[in-house]
């Protein structure tokens, strides 16, 4: 999925979920059989767990999901502390802007 590595799902987020459908009718019988296929990440073998796994606390799960449902569950990623829609980064050119760095990307002081 180069969409991922270039920036092209900030332009079509949908590039995102692409899936396979595959069909096969047999007319005689009327069986119809399908296959969904969906593409999964696989990651590389060499990640290392720094801690457990913890629960999200339940009062954090509420906040999150009225902050979701007042964006008219539009899909946001946070930056700088403050919610940015996708379709805000449609119009945003990563080489332009001072306050969004482009995923997995580093900066000077390491973060």
């Amino acid at each position: 999925m180069n969409c991922i590595e270039s920036d092209e799902w900030l332009l079509k987020p949908a590039s995102l979920n692409t899936f396979l459908l595959t069909a096969y009718v047999d007319l005689k019988k009327y069986a119809y059989e399908y296959w969904n296929c969906v593409p999964a990440l696989l990651y590389p073998s060499g990640i290392k767990l720094l801690d457990e796994p913890k629960k999200v606390p339940t009062e954090l799960k509420v906040l999150l999901s009225e902050c979701v449902a007042s964006r008219n569950y539009e899909p946001f990623l946070l930056l700088d502390e403050t919610p940015t829609s996708l379709s805000h980064l449609r119009s945003v050119k990563f080489d332009q802007a001072k306050n969004i760095r482009q995923p997995c990307s580093r900066t000077r002081d390491g973060l």
